[in-house]
């Protein structure tokens, strides 16, 4: 599909809603590992809930404007043993919506309940929506129920944001910047030196002062957007310093760049210079 008209190829406009994805990848950077609160006294062990999975993730959701729609598509019942217990099995398809953008995504899955009454069907719904929450969102609870070993004393590794960072191998310092020994407004990096990016872009967290100057109009850009968004006014505060320092490195690499203003340069030529 080509760019639109009017708009430059390659070059994304602002676009002031979420995604319905990035709203789903939020709330995944949001949920760590789910608590378990149920117990199986046959079996002896502890399981996370159906009703764990939805306190942990709806309000996420919610905040969001996000809506889940659970659907019925098929089913089937079989009967086991000699007992009158039946298996209700039954194919689940669940569509997420974004109450702001319209968008939707949908996905299947499947949940199995038995029962010697009528709670198959209802166990069956149960099964599907956990499942189908914690897939979804990627959410470890630590009962995969293909683990041979159930009576493991080794802890699983930590979840979440903090556990994925423990398990990231250390990356080297970036390389110096060409415009790192450069002045800043202050004169000698100050506090433009001590001041960092957000965590998003190419250069998450890394120093304002000696950034290259389209990254820095990237980000000045991004802290424009947010001061011009009413419903982001609690980030106001932070995102104007911020802008503030970025303008000021700006400055001083555009006034660097000025004939002149180089001390390491030579002055231009003058009729003196010229060879006859």
């Amino acid at each position: 599909m080509g760019a639109p008209e009017g708009s430059a190829v390659g070059v994304k406009e602002y676009n002031p809603q979420r995604s319905l994805v990035r709203k789903l990848v939020e709330v995944m950077a949001v949920v760590d590992r789910i608590p378990k609160s149920g117990h199986n006294d046959f079996h002896n062990y502890d399981y996370t809930t159906e009703a764990d999975v939805a306190e942990a993730i709806r309000g996420e959701l919610a905040r969001r404007c996000v809506l889940i729609v659970p659907c019925a598509i098929d089913s089937k019942e079989t009967a086991v043993g000699e007992k009158g217990q039946r298996v209700f099995t039954q194919k689940m398809r669940f569509t997420a919506h974004d109450g702001e953008s319209g968008e939707t995504l949908s996905w299947d899955m499947y949940g199995q309940g038995a029962d010697a009454l009528d709670k198959g069907a209802f166990k069956s719904t149960t099964g599907a929506v956990k499942y189908a929450l914690l897939k979804l969102f990627m959410v470890p609870t630590g009962d995969d129920p293909e683990r041979e070993h159930a009576n493991s004393t080794t802890p699983p590794p930590p979840a979440g944001v903090n556990g994925l960072k423990s398990r990231m191998k250390p990356q080297p310092p970036p390389a110096p910047s060409p415009l790192a020994g450069r002045r800043t407004t202050n004169g000698s990096g100050g506090a433009a030196a001590h001041v960092v990016f957000p965590n998003y872009g190419n250069l998450k967290r890394a120093p304002v002062h000696g950034a290259p100057l389209k990254d820095l109009e990237f980000y000045a850009n991004g802290c424009r957007r947010t001061l011009g968004d009413p419903s982001k006014r609690n980030y106001h505060d932070k995102e104007r310093a911020l802008l503030a320092q970025i303008e000021a490195e700006i400055h001083a690499q555009s006034a660097h760049e000025m004939p002149g203003n180089a001390p390491d340069e030579p002055p231009p030529p003058t009729d003196d210079d010229r060879p006859f």
